[in-house]
């Protein structure tokens, strides 16, 4: 063959490859434009209503939401919201196609669209469900991209069965917090006043706290020790609500020991507060529970039992700081 003719082929094949090379952008970009605008949730447009369980995932933390009846509980059991529920799976049936991103697995942790149990990366998992446990959608939640979508923004997104990522518009509404989900009230004292307090571990006879006209002041307090008034005043203030962080199905350890709160309202409402588990940031789990001294409090009683019956709750660390208190802390010796 000549060196013209050598020549000839080369050019011919460049040109073939370069046709081939623009068919194929050309195909991808009409495919594009032919899929922005639509709808990146077809299926739980359709099934919105046949969702019955709901599991979301982020690093270590997971939420399993469950239909019953016309509401949804926590897999413990406790009830959810209905309304973070709702704006849920409003906010996933709303996405909308803005552009295809990388179908390349290994730059999905470059848009938070690797799993939640990846080491980098990370989104959240979200996978909604119908009663018969077939899945209506299961999405990876990646990044936010607030330059799309409207006022509310946009997210990069894929399906966790495909690798190829989308930017979508629209903002995918979840709870900052899985407390976001619940009713975080447990009870509420209100106006109440707290009549006496004890504080201690159970076996022995623990700290007494007293209300003396407007204040609570520890009980037989010796004459060399100055009571620390601001701390003990917290005692009123944690029960107007009192709230949790988060919440699970009781266990049923042995919790002898345990440190444990008890006061009593001067309407008759007893109510106990006893630490199950210390954990992280100096947070506690406890129990908790209620009972009635006097007739005109069995209702508010029986209301605070129907609640936190049969779970336990992790409190925040101003409220789990008291139930360690001792004399030591709340004391300390009076100048002469």
């Amino acid at each position: 063959m000549t060196l013209r003719s050598l020549t000839v082929l080369g050019l011919i094949t460049a040109c073939a490859l370069a046709l081939a090379i623009a068919s194929s952008y050309s195909w991808t970009a009409s495919d594009a434009v032919s899929e922005r605008g639509n709808s990146f949730t077809p299926a739980i447009v359709e099934g919105a209503q046949r969702v019955s369980e709901i599991t979301i995932e982020e690093l270590d933390k997971k939420t399993v939401l469950i239909r019953n009846g016309a509401e949804f509980v926590d897999a413990s059991g406790f009830p959810a919201k209905i309304e973070p529920v709702r704006e849920l799976i409003k906010s996933l049936a709303a996405l909308t196609i803005v552009e295809r991103k990388t179908a390349d697995p290994d730059r999905h942790h470059e848009l938070e669209l690797a799993p939640p149990e990846a080491d980098a990366g990370a989104g959240k998992r979200i996978i909604l469900k119908s009663a018969d446990g077939t899945a209506i959608e299961s999405l990876i939640i990646g990044k936010a991209d607030y330059s799309v979508g409207g006022g509310g923004g946009g997210h990069f997104v894929r399906r966790e069965s495909d690798p190829q990522s989308y930017l979508v518009g629209g903002a995918v509404k979840l709870p900052f917090s899985r407390a976001g989900w619940f009713d975080t009230a447990i009870f509420d004292i209100g106006e109440v006043k707290i009549k006496r307090a004890s504080l201690g571990d159970g076996q022995s006879s623990g700290l007494r706290i007293e209300r003396v006209e407007d204040a609570l002041v520890i009980a037989d307090l010796p004459s060399d020790l100055e009571p620390n008034l601001e701390k003990i005043g917290r005692i009123d203030r944690s029960f107007v609500p009192l709230k949790l962080e988060d919440v699970r199905k009781a266990s049923n350890r042995d919790l002898s020991g345990e440190p444990i709160l008890t006061f009593e309202t001067d309407t008759g409402l007893t109510i106990e507060v006893r630490s199950v588990e210390a954990i992280a940031d100096n947070n506690r789990w406890a129990q908790i529970s209620a009972a009635a001294n006097k007739s005109e409090a069995e209702a508010d009683a029986q209301a605070i039992e129907d609640k936190v019956k049969g779970f336990e709750f992790r409190l925040d660390t101003l409220t789990s700081e008291i139930l360690s208190w001792t004399r030591e802390d709340l004391t300390s010796p009076r100048e002469s």
